[in-house]
């Protein structure tokens, strides 16, 4: 197998854009790589953050049908080869399977370890074989390369630690036991990262939400007009603090938008809450933390625990690989046996006339050491 790879790691994303391809693209470009004399088999992955031909070739022609497919492909999509030439990466044999496996377990991610890429991977390779583009060779190393994947997800940690402040923040959130309902305000939800953790808590039916923001952000439509958000000015955000359990604010405010005095004149009873500042300059008094039952957690709180985040997913990284290496000895074997399928009757036959002293013999007389080593190292297995 041979892989044709272009990717956040050389190009950009108005490049990645330009070349992605959609699903009847895929499709299509997919019967133009299998027409050409000698591909065998092809499957096309096209993400955000990459496009990928996989293919199998005859042997012997490879470089030249690589040289076609990348012509192809830059044809297709009306670019000039000599541009897409210098964001190619290309692998070849074992270390295209070692890639598709490290695609397929998110090690290729710009978040290492997500899970979107396995059912992107999954998508593909089933679409392809459903329209017969896949061959022995693609079949076999596409299903090892997903079953490798989750063995790695059921293993490690690499797919189970969040590593983005939204989703760490969102996380910790739903994870405070404090009874039926997490209510939640959050000042200016209209922002970029307040809208990203709004997006984030709106995946757990317990929280509810009551946003305030200053101007209308139609990037964030989609939490500000779903029905479990309560919108109120900026003006009354105190008004909501003796009804929340937790109080996010990540504005670009050159102000506190919670002071300590302010909170200090509210009847906030006897509840414990947790305060959230993700704004730089800060949006909340740090003094709010004298006062009793209140907990406050700024940016650098969670950027310390990302990074500890990240370090554990870096840990399991090199576990990971290990997994894919031991799953890639077995895909070899698989693909080696089956070459050779077709000869065993007639060594069967051979062994039959010849008897195994003979051969061996004849091995040792015609055989290289290196050779020879092997198949007597084969056989004391059939001693165990």
């Amino acid at each position: 197998m041979h892989c044709i790879s272009i990717s956040h790691k050389k190009a950009d994303a108005s490049i990645r854009e330009r070349y992605a391809l959609g699903t009847g693209e895929c499709i299509e470009l997919e019967k133009q790589m299998c027409a050409l004399d000698g591909v065998r088999g092809a499957v096309i992955l096209s993400t955000c953050n990459r496009t990928e031909l996989y293919v199998s070739l005859e042997e012997d022609r490879e470089n030249d049908l690589l040289f076609q497919l990348q012509a192809l492909f830059a044809d297709y999509k009306y670019q000039p080869k000599e541009e897409l030439l210098q964001y190619f990466n290309i692998f070849s044999e074992d270390q295209a399977i070692r890639h598709l496996f490290k695609v397929c377990s998110g090690l290729e991610s710009k978040i290492i370890g997500e899970d979107e890429i396995l059912h992107q991977v999954k998508q593909a390779f089933y679409q392809a074989k459903e329209n017969e583009m896949t061959d022995y060779e693609l079949n076999v190393i596409f299903q090892h390369g997903i079953a490798n994947a989750k063995k790695a997800k059921t293993d490690t940690l690499v797919s189970k630690e969040a590593i983005s402040i939204s989703t760490l923040v969102a996380k910790e959130i739903n994870a405070l036991e404090i009874g039926p309902h997490t209510r939640v305000l959050i000042i200016g939800i209209g922002g970029k990262i307040a809208g990203d953790i709004a997006k984030n808590l709106l995946d757990y039916k317990q929280v509810e939400l009551i946003g305030t923001v200053r101007s209308h952000n139609p990037l964030f439509d989609y939490v500000l007009q779903n029905n479990r958000v309560t919108m109120t000015t900026y003006a009354k955000r105190y008004d909501y603090i003796s009804w929340a359990d937790v109080v996010l604010s990540a504005t670009a405010s050159p102000h506190y938008t919670i002071t300590k005095e302010q909170v200090r004149k509210l009847s906030l009873g006897k509840k414990h809450r947790l305060f959230i500042d993700l704004a730089i300059p800060r949006d909340i008094d740090p003094e709010l933390r004298s006062l009793t039952g209140i907990t406050l957690h700024n940016l650098e709180h969670y950027e310390a625990v990302s990074k500890q985040h990240t370090q554990v997913k870096m840990e399991e990284v090199e576990v990971v690989r290990q997994i894919a290496e031991r799953e890639l000895e077995v895909t070899k074997k698989e693909l080696l046996f089956h070459k050779y399928l077709n000869e065993m009757e007639c060594w069967q036959q051979k062994f039959s006339e010849l008897g195994l002293y003979k051969l061996l013999y004849k091995l040792k007389k015609n055989g290289s050491y290196e050779e020879m080593k092997t198949i007597l190292s084969c056989l004391e297995h059939l001693k165990e």
